[in-house]
């Protein structure tokens, strides 16, 4: 992890890899705010850290993987405290 604050090359890598799966994040919480799912005070970037550092402890610190099953879980932990 000290390596990708101080590698121009790595750090830029994880960032692009990191950029495109929190779109995906986003584009899914705008899609729940225009369904209701979420008002204007609900934060939606710190939802997107949550459960992006979800995914990364599970992908690069713990190797638990990373499941359908699990992810249907963090959405629904998510949901339920700020829904």
């Amino acid at each position: 992890m000290t390596e990708v604050t101080r590698g121009e090359r790595l750090r830029t890598s994880l960032h692009e890899y990191t950029r495109l799966r929190q779109q995906t994040v986003r584009t899914i919480l705008q899609r729940g705010y225009e369904r209701g799912e979420f008002t204007d005070d609900d934060d939606r970037e710190l939802i997107v850290d949550l459960m992006m550092g979800a995914f990364f402890y599970r992908r690069l610190m713990s190797g638990d993987p990373f499941t359908p099953r699990f992810a249907v879980r963090l959405v629904d932990f998510v949901l339920r405290r700020v829904g």
